[in-house]
């Protein structure tokens, strides 16, 4: 089996809403809505999820990952939710804690070497989502900018400080 995770639901909605992303464009006409809604897929593809450049969900999304036996076993991103263990085609109890990489699940009533699933809600606590928020509009703005030329150095330093600050950093 392979730790690597894959996604269950995706997100019901993007982080920032139209309506928001074209008040911080400063756009009032509705002839660029679609690219404005590309624009923000594309940012939030690249810091978002597995893949992504924050190692972590913003939006509330569901992921699960097959492992082997009781564990413990590290969940692929922090920020977790609704966390629960199947084994022997049995939703199981599980316990988990707080380590410094991250969150460890033990799955109870399983043997060692029984196949187990975990699947998990992750996304950004509001506290965070803010910021994540503030990012994508930056991004957003760097893409909207360059298809008028503007030379976009500083937001891309602000890009970079942001990801820093809201990237997983594991031990």
């Amino acid at each position: 089996m392979t730790n690597i995770p894959y996604q269950i639901t995706t997100p019901v909605s993007l982080p920032v809403t139209l309506g928001a992303m074209k008040d911080h464009l400063r756009v009032d006409y509705s002839d660029l809505d679609e690219a404005i809604t590309e624009y923000q897929r594309g940012s939030v593809g690249l810091i978002d999820g597995w893949g992504g450049i924050l190692g972590r969900c913003i939006m509330p999304q569901t992921w699960a990952i097959d492992v082997v036996g009781k564990g413990p076993h590290l969940l692929p991103f922090p920020d977790a939710t609704n966390i629960v263990g199947t084994g022997n085609n049995v939703v199981q109890s599980v316990t988990f804690t707080r380590e410094g990489g991250g969150i460890c699940v033990m799955v109870d009533n399983v043997a060692d070497d029984a196949p187990v699933t975990i699947t998990a809600t992750y996304g950004m606590p509001d506290g965070i989502l803010s910021a994540a928020q503030s990012l994508i509009k930056l991004m957003v703005s760097v893409q909207f900018d360059a298809m008028k030329g503007a030379d976009n150095n500083a937001f891309s330093t602000s890009i970079e400080n942001m990801i820093n600050l809201l990237r997983v950093h594991k031990l």
